[in-house]
């Protein structure tokens, strides 16, 4: 039943003369849900579900002010292949709906990395980047998900969330103080980790000095914080909303690429 999807796929990379979209990311903001739609015959999606996930960074995306326009291959015939699909997903049986939970996130992913390395504002492409780890991971590491994962999950939906009124002072600030309570969590989980033996030692101190070495960076939002940058009752001029909540974003995703360890300790703990 995928044949034609990837027959779709296969013509976006190859077709000499593609009919032309001038907004990518608007074209796949029309196409995520024909993929979510197929998600939901095959069982509930909740909200740490990598194709909840791709949902909420498109939005992002989309969502992304001033951002430039991406000339790019229409994808309305994969939209059609996949509303096909939808239409005879629901005879398949409980063992054949997981084989196919499987299929739509390799399709999805295939999908979302091809809109991401052609999308041309970095702001843009950071969100898209976020809903392709998601997918990367359910693919390569399937795993039940940890409450931190879910956490992540719920934070990238907050971020999407508050990008419209980025500018107020106290939504800046509070971004930059949930990445910090993020970052100061994950420091101390790994080092449980490390002190127990969940974790490798030389594993555990390359993650720790990556989470230092994010937590010292000029741009870090605890610093600008301790300097009164992101404080809303100083008087100094902020660096612009959009960098901020950027930055903030671009580091989150750094350690959501790295919860493997951190799921380990959860897990763990839970278990």
């Amino acid at each position: 039943m995928w044949q034609a999807v990837r027959r779709e796929l296969a013509r976006l990379e190859w077709d000499a003369a593609p009919p032309l979209t001038q907004d990518l990311v608007s074209d796949w903001g029309q196409t995520v849900p024909s993929m979510v739609a197929i998600r939901r015959v095959l069982g509930p999606v909740f909200a740490h579900d990598p194709l909840a996930l791709l949902a909420t960074a498109t939005i992002g995306a989309a969502r992304t002010t001033g951002a430039m326009p991406t000339v790019a291959a229409l994808l309305h015939d994969v939209r059609a292949a996949l509303a096909d699909v939808a239409r005879v997903m629901g005879a398949a049986s409980d063992d054949d709906r997981r084989r196919q939970v499987v299929a739509l996130n390799h399709v999805a992913y295939e999908l979302a990395h091809w809109v991401r390395v052609r999308t041309t504002d970095d702001r843009a492409k950071a969100w898209l980047l976020a809903g392709e780890t998601a997918l990367d991971s359910a693919i390569h590491a399937p795993a039940d998900r940890s409450a931190i994962g879910v956490g992540l999950a719920a934070w990238q939906d907050a971020l999407a969330a508050v990008q419209p009124v980025q500018n107020a002072p106290i939504v800046r600030r509070s971004v930059a103080l949930g990445h910090v309570a993020i970052l100061r969590n994950a420091h101390a989980l790994v080092g449980e980790a490390w002190q127990s033996g969940a974790l490798p030692r030389p594993y555990s101190e390359a993650l720790l000095g990556n989470l230092r070495e994010l937590a010292s960076s000029p741009g870090h939002p605890e610093k600008r914080i301790r300097h009164g940058d992101l404080d809303p009752r100083s008087g100094r001029a902020n660096r612009g909303a959009a960098e901020v909540h950027g930055y903030v974003r671009l580091a989150t995703g750094k350690v959501v690429r790295s919860r493997k360890g951190i799921d380990v300790v959860s897990l763990a703990k839970l278990g």
